[in-house]
């Protein structure tokens, strides 16, 4: 005799039946039980007529197994708070390089140097007639402001991308501070009893 499982719906042959009416499903292993009608017949019930069997015991084990589908919603929201924080960070960056592009650092500190070189020669040879030793002070300390700050500007100039205007600006009045003020002012300071 032949019926059909109530949960997977696979046929399952009772021909050895026990005197009780029970049997495994090969399916899905449920346990199942033929209803007292049937267990007497003479001849099996086809398939279609069978008499509705009963489910004694739950599978032995699951029908299925279940496979996460996705990451764990932990993990997800720290995936998207570091994805917000790379944003962040790549935004900051963006800015922080519009900032440099848009100033020359290098170039103004360069400027700024040969500046203060400039002004120094000029105050040493207003001064140079009364404070001779204030004229040389000014002149060695006007090299070597020079010295540093024409690099600085040349440097600055060098850089793609940037604004140029003070890195021309202090290199041209280092050129001129270190080619033609500091040694007139040297001189300058030598004639002078």
């Amino acid at each position: 005799m032949t019926a059909r499982c109530p949960r997977c719906s696979t046929p399952v042959d009772f021909g050895a039946l026990a005197a009780d009416g029970r049997a495994y499903c090969p399916g899905c292993g449920t346990r199942l039980k033929l209803p007292p009608t049937a267990i007497g017949a003479a001849a099996p019930v086809p398939l279609d007529d069978a008499a509705p069997l009963a489910v004694l015991d739950p599978p032995p084990g699951p029908l299925f197994v279940p496979i996460p589908v996705g990451p764990p919603p932990e993990l997800v929201r720290e995936q998207v708070e570091d994805l917000r924080d790379r944003r962040d960070e790549r935004r900051e960056r963006r800015q922080n390089d519009r900032v440099d592009r848009d100033s020359n650092t290098t170039a103004i500190a360069g400027a700024a140097v040969t500046g203060t070189a400039l002004l120094l020669v000029v105050s040493g040879a207003l001064f140079a007639g009364g404070l001779k030793a204030y004229g040389w002070f000014a002149a060695s300390f006007a090299l070597m402001l020079t010295l540093v700050g024409l690099p600085l500007s040349l440097i600055g100039a060098l850089q793609p991308g940037r604004q140029r205007v003070f890195a021309f600006a202090g290199a041209a009045a280092g050129g001129l501070l270190l080619l033609v003020l500091v040694p007139a002012l040297m001189m300058y300071l030598s004639k002078l009893k």
